[in-house]
């Protein structure tokens, strides 16, 4: 089923189902009210996710999903700094929180601006559809909603290490983590606008490789920029505790979601669009410059 809706009504719809999800989410704790903060933010999640993907499924484009990595992380924030003591009203706190925002904010952004409506859906979950047929509902659940809602909930796990832990003067780890954090916003912003740019030029051709700016120094610097976001979680996580070690779980799954996942995706796909990108992967590294070359 194809729908013909303009952007801006597929965009409300999108508003609605997120706003159906996020209430199903928050009647879902109401009614199980576990005694762990952490465990009430994780069924929100879950069941936020589903609600999500009864739509999907309804509308036929999985690409609905799109906006809940950058979403839904602002609501957990809230919602464990909003529980805890200090709240929003401690250093620390808010500046994780102010953090998180700016990230999901400019992510949405970025989404919003480039989603065409119902009628355009991601590339990665056609191929998908194309691959695995009767079964692709089943893969979008599984693959395209379940796993990166648990990847960013993994990856949220700083936020609610800090949310828990005693209110403490701000040090080095705190100030080191934030200006990472910082860093990877930046480092995004700029990597994209390069893109945007070098996409919308005049003199661009089809096979031509972006390879300039920052592209020149990693082929994802987009990506590289996320994962130097997450890290900056996790260092402020230390500066609150440095028994909060074990939230580097969160860093881990991201970095692996997109060497394994979404790097070889992209690769693949550019090595099939553009001639030259096989001698642009022998000459800059795929994510940490002056590094990995796989």
């Amino acid at each position: 089923m194809s729908f013909h809706i303009n952007k801006a009504g597929s965009l409300g719809i999108v508003l609605a189902i997120y706003s159906v999800a996020i209430s199903m989410g928050f009647m879902a704790v109401k009614f199980i009210a576990a005694d762990s903060l952490l465990w009430n933010a994780f069924w929100f999640d879950m069941v936020a996710t589903l609600i999500v993907f009864l739509f999907s499924y309804l509308f036929r484009n999985s690409s609905i999903y799109d906006p809940y990595w950058s979403v839904i992380p602002v609501f957990l924030a809230f919602y464990w700094f909003h529980s805890c003591e200090g709240g929003l009203t401690d250093l620390r706190n808010l500046m994780m929180f102010t953090a998180i925002v700016f990230w999901g904010v400019r992510l949405t952004f970025n989404w919003v601006r480039g989603w065409r409506g119902l009628g355009d859906e991601d590339w990665r979950y056609r191929k998908l559809a194309e691959d695995h047929q009767k079964y692709y509902w089943l893969v979008s659940l599984t693959g395209i909603h379940l796993l990166p809602t648990l990847i960013v909930f993994l990856a949220c796990l700083p936020v609610y290490a800090v949310a828990v832990s005693a209110p403490e003067p701000l040090n080095l780890l705190d100030w080191a983590g934030f200006m990472v954090a910082v860093t990877g916003l930046i480092t995004e912003m700029i990597a994209d606008a390069q893109l945007r740019r070098f996409r919308t030029t005049k003199v661009q051709q089809a096979e031509k490789v972006m390879d300039s700016g920052l592209w020149a120094f990693t082929r994802h610097p987009n990506y590289l920029g996320e994962i130097t976001f997450w890290a900056g979680l996790f260092v402020m996580a230390l500066g609150a505790s440095l028994a909060n070690w074990w939230t580097v779980a969160g860093l881990a799954a991201v970095v692996l979601l997109f060497i394994k996942v979404s790097i070889p995706m992209m690769e693949a796909r550019q090595i099939k669009r553009k001639p030259g990108y096989p001698e642009y992967m022998k000459k800059v590294p795929a994510l940490f410059p002056g590094s990995w070359r796989p």
